[in-house]
């Protein structure tokens, strides 16, 4: 009986260490995606320079060691082993509470840790006020969005020394009550979200994501549009529900972070909402040309089709560096990079300018835009550096 286990688990070891081999030669299981940065090594050619310098074999090293054969599975496999075992979390982010996840970033900022200071704040906000006026008069609008930050909607999920109990100064708070004072167009979605929090049946945000939900994110485009509309004096297409569909299985970026830990099974149980929409469209309605620049709360809205619903024409500008259009809807679609003055033919093109940042990420509002803009518009005004 002891000879008959013995070579049975010798036989279970050598299928272990061949089974890379099997499928990097058949690729059996190639449908097992990672997600997060995993990029791969690219292969090396061989050179007698590269050998002796020893690079040959550093580079080829790390190459095999991409293009093992059951690597997905391999780090699935530790992920959820670490996980279930040890409740390890395969990412460097705070251990959650209840289940919720949040990334280092999100909770700084809600602490007031990324605090850029009352002069920076105001020179930024008083810049964009410029250029926002600068606009009016040529017939464009801008409107500063504010999504909401998930660390801000449910800090009783963060750990104790997480916490802001003493209320210090954040970017979002300054920001926002600086920018009212000075009549920017504004929209703080993360206010309205802590005004509703507990009054809507469907989740506003997720356990294991770190955007709003999409139920969440497409009440929000609805009301951007009331804005749109009263800015304007316009009508424009809205978007109109059905229904929504409840599942347990996300969508989207509603489990972005659970995404990233790679795991075989699902990381905690949770009720998706996914509203059913339209657009209808009458003859009276206007469909304008949009800028949008900002972070990733804006993808949700791409995503979901409610910028080729509603707009004519469309830009995304991610961070004032990438370009997503009507072409690049797919998460796996390349975008391009925003070239040289290429914003300002767009921008002289548009019917409004939306910026769009979640509360998380106003330390960077903007993101070098506002800056660029009001020294198009103002080259030879430095009263407000």
């Amino acid at each position: 009986m002891k000879e008959k286990i013995k070579r049975g688990l010798f036989l279970f070891m050598l299928l272990v260490l061949f089974l890379p081999l099997v499928q990097q030669s058949f690729h059996l299981f190639d449908g097992i995606k990672l997600y997060g940065k995993f990029d791969q090594a690219p292969d090396i050619d061989f050179s007698i320079g590269k050998w002796w310098s020893g690079t040959y074999w550093d580079w080829k090293s790390k190459y095999v060691n991409d293009a093992v054969g059951l690597r997905p599975v391999m780090i699935k496999t530790n992920n959820q082993v670490n996980f279930s075992l040890f409740g390890k979390i395969p990412l460097s982010i705070p251990p959650p509470k209840d289940d919720y996840l949040f990334y280092y970033s999100f909770i700084w900022a809600y602490s007031g840790r990324d605090y850029l200071g009352m002069h920076r704040i105001i020179t930024s906000a008083e810049k964009l006020k410029a250029v926002q006026d600068t606009m009016k008069k040529a017939g464009k609008s801008l409107i500063l969005v504010c999504a909401p930050g998930k660390a801000f909607f449910y800090p009783e999920y963060l750990q104790s020394i997480y916490q802001n109990p003493a209320k210090k100064p954040t970017n979002y708070a300054i920001y926002t009550k600086v920018a009212d004072s000075l009549g920017i167009n504004m929209i703080d979605f993360n206010a309205w979200f802590l005004a509703i929090k507990g009054k809507t049946k469907d989740l506003l945000f997720t356990r294991s994501g770190i955007h709003w939900s999409t139920y969440g994110a497409m009440l929000a485009a609805d009301s951007l549009v009331n804005y749109m509309e009263n800015l304007r004096h316009i009508k424009m297409r809205h978007p109109v529900w059905a229904n929504v569909e409840h599942t347990n299985t996300a969508k989207y970026a509603d489990d972005d972070i659970v995404k990233c830990c790679n795991f075989f099974f699902p990381y905690t149980k949770e009720v998706y909402s996914y509203p059913d929409i339209s657009y209808p469209l009458q003859n009276y309605m206007v469909r304008p040309k949009t800028v949008y620049i900002g972070d990733s709360f804006t993808e949700m809205w791409i995503f979901e089709h409610f910028m080729d619903k509603v707009n004519v024409d469309w830009k995304f500008w991610y961070y004032f560096r990438e370009i997503w259009d009507v072409y690049d809807q797919d998460e796996s679609a390349r975008k391009r990079t925003l070239a040289g003055d290429e914003w300002l033919g767009d921008i002289n093109s548009a019917d409004y300018v939306v910026l769009v940042y979640t509360a998380s990420n106003f330390s960077n509002v903007g993101s070098g835009f506002i800056e660029k803009a009001y020294d198009h518009y103002f080259p030879a005004s430095p009263i407000l550096d």
